[in-house]
This record gives structure tokens, sequence and C-alpha cells, in this order.
């Protein structure tokens, strides 16, 4: 029979941290804020010290802990965002019908590292008795409206949109090329076949992309030379 492969033994160290997490979670409840903060601070410890957690430690103690690491790495997060004072201070915090912040909503404060952006969603949060999900809306809905203040205007934008269209299509081109490649490949070693109209849906796409990215080259090319300027032809737009 053959022998299941096990994992190797986590370290010491990472054996007692994970312990010392599962402890802290047994004597808290749902809401125990205190106790998931001194869980994001041994997380944060183990993921800056792989010398003596060992390789891999941060999904090797998800494993063990059965959570998925964007959890662990949500609960370190918080802790690397505020020392413990201040930490508690924004427990002390109250919205206008009484509950303090949750969990989730200190998680999402913790993304926000700018000082000033991070105490108006707080005073947003509390002004407005918002939960975690519309504190998390709140916050993508500021960071889409500083992008936009940030995107260059006129051609810049135009350029650089062709630029990615270029890219995009360029790389479905190449995998087509690779799908009919590994597709012969396949059906020479084992006789199985792609059935012919999926083949030829599949070449018609990338003839199709190949005529878009010329012509999208061709319209780089014209702004590029000032193009802008003049009055490209319209069916260019039209036919991409």
């Amino acid at each position: 029979m053959p022998q299941t492969e096990t994992a190797p033994a986590m370290p010491p160290a990472l054996t007692a941290a994970c312990e010392r997490i599962r402890q802290l979670l047994v004597n808290a409840d749902q809401g125990d804020a205190c106790a998931r903060y001194e869980v994001g601070g041994i997380v944060a410890q183990v993921r800056s010290d792989p010398q003596t957690y060992g390789a891999r430690s941060m999904p090797r103690l998800g494993e063990a802990l059965g959570w998925h690491r964007t959890t662990l790495y949500r609960y370190a997060a918080v802790a690397e965002r505020w020392d413990e004072q201040r930490f508690l201070s924004l427990l002390e915090h109250r919205n206008r019908s009484g509950p303090p912040l949750t969990w989730r909503h200190l998680e999402t404060l913790a993304r926000v590292a700018d000082e000033s952006e991070s105490q108006a969603l707080l005073d947003a949060t509390l002004s407005g008795d918002l939960t975690a999900v519309q504190l998390g809306r709140r916050l993508l809905q500021t960071r889409r409206a500083i992008k936009q203040r940030a995107l260059p205007s006129g051609d810049a934008v135009l350029r650089d949109a062709i630029r990615k269209l270029l890219a995009h299509l360029t790389g479905v081109i190449e995998s087509a090329d690779h799908f009919e490649t590994d597709a012969v490949a396949e059906s020479l070693s084992d006789g199985a076949a792609f059935a012919p109209d999926v083949l030829l849906a599949i070449d018609q796409c990338r003839d199709r992309c190949v005529v878009a990215a010329s012509r999208a080259a061709r319209l780089a090319a014209l702004l590029a030379a000032g193009g802008h300027q003049q009055s490209p032809d319209r069916s260019v737009a039209a036919q991409t």
C-alpha cells in the first residue's frame, strides 16, 4: 500500500502561538474585541519572524486554526495599526444609538493609513450610525473619488486605455496560440480531440483580436503623432 505523506510538524514556537490563540478565542465571547486584538498581536509577531516560527508560518497557522489566511492578515492589521492605548480609546467611542464600534468596524478602519482620512471615517461612522458594511462602502466611495481626482485628463487617459487594450488583446492572441498548440499535441498523444466548432470559434476569436490590435496600434500611433488634431477614420473605432 502506498504510504500517505504527512505534513512536517510545526516548529514549537508556532505550535505555542496557535495554542495561545485558541485559548484566547475559547475564553472570548463574540464581541470581545480585546481578545481579538491580542490574537492580532500574536499573528503579527508570527508573520514578522519567520526565523522563529518557520517557513510558511501564516498558511500553517491558518490551517491549524481552521482559518483562511486573509482572516489572519485582517487581525494582524488591527494590532499593527494602533497601539493598545489607542485601540482601547477607540472602544470607548459610542455611536448615536449607544453601541460601540464592532470588530468589523475596526478591521475596516485599520485599512486606512492616513490618520485624517481614518478620523473622518470614524466621525462619519459615529455620527451616522454606520454599520460595518456601510463603513466599508463609504471607504470604497472615498477611495474612488480620490482616484478619480488623480486621473489625468484628455489624451493621456485615451492613450493609457489603448495601451491596456493592446496588452489585453495580445494576451488573448497568445493564449489562443498556446491553446491550439496544446490541443494538437493532446490529440496526437491520446487520440482525443476538441470539437471542430470549438476550435473554429477560438480561431475566429483570435483573428478578430489580431485585427482589433492592429487598429488599436494605428490609433495609438496617430495620437502619439498629434493625430488628435486631425480627424481619424471613425470606421476604426466602429469596427473594433
